[in-house]
């Protein structure tokens, strides 16, 4: 994106971003993160509804280990997840017969006190 000479900024990212996911171009979600993340370095730009996305279709593609790790990227940089987060990442568990890990995210999730009041869906996407 930077040939013409234009960076642009956190929302048109995180719309390509989510755009790309929700059509099944998961590797071009990936690849335009990694450049959004090169371009934060200087632009202090991260979006909790991204990260959101991306792990929403990492989880769908049974990408769970990829999808953990973005979820740590996300925390590192102090991005405080919601709950659609949390269900994504249970299900994702759960769709790769991970069950054991799913509950102890569930449980996790219950005693670290999420705030679920403030999420827009519970479904996960």
């Amino acid at each position: 994106m930077e040939s013409h000479g234009t960076v642009p900024i956190a929302p048109v990212y995180g719309m390509l971003i989510d755009n790309f996911s929700k059509a099944g171009r998961l590797e071009k979600a990936l690849e335009l993160h990694k450049e959004m993340m090169e371009v934060s370095s200087y632009l202090d730009i991260t979006s909790k509804d991204t990260y959101a996305s991306l792990i929403r279709a990492l989880c769908l593609a049974s990408q769970v280990e990829e999808a953990f790790e973005l979820y740590s990227e996300m925390t590192r940089k102090g991005v405080v997840p919601e709950l659609s987060v949390f269900v994504c990442l249970i299900k994702g568990l759960i769709k790769v017969n991970k069950w054991n890990e799913a509950l102890q995210l569930c449980y996790s999730v219950c005693h670290e006190g999420v705030n679920w009041q403030g999420n827009r869906s519970f479904d996960g996407g």
